[in-house]
């Protein structure tokens, strides 16, 4: 039982930076796309 609680706060952990990475990624495409557009 204890495996699949360090199972997911390790996944829960992951996701949190998975989706902080994605963000700032999708951040740098906007800006990417306005400048390409101006």
């Amino acid at each position: 039982m204890y495996v699949v609680m360090i199972v997911a706060v390790m996944f829960f952990i992951i996701g949190i930076m998975a989706s902080e990475y994605f963000r700032i990624a999708y951040q740098e495409v906007l800006n990417t796309l306005k400048e390409m557009e101006s």
